[in-house]
């Protein structure tokens, strides 16, 4: 069965997305410059939003430790926050 699982907000839309060790999606918003994070059921948790400083176009994220890594592509940056988990 195929169906849509979650919707995004602003930007252009989801690029990079990964899932957790608890399940929650978290999708790179593509030209909203935030990481928005969704239960394993689909529905919204919050977003992870990057300072005003950085860049929009987030396209790759990895979690390594309690750290989550995050491309930047209009300045060729990654960026990194501790999350609470």
């Amino acid at each position: 069965m195929t169906y849509v699982y979650a919707r995004t907000r602003g930007g252009i839309g989801s690029d990079g997305i990964m899932v957790d060790g608890k399940g929650r999606l978290l999708t790179a918003n593509f030209g909203a410059g935030e990481v928005l994070v969704f239960s394993p059921e689909g529905r919204p948790l919050g977003a992870i939003q990057l300072p005003e400083e950085a860049g929009k176009v987030l396209s790759n994220l990895v979690i390594r430790g309690h750290d989550l890594y995050m491309t930047e592509g209009s300045r060729g940056e990654i960026w990194r926050v501790r999350l609470n988990n």
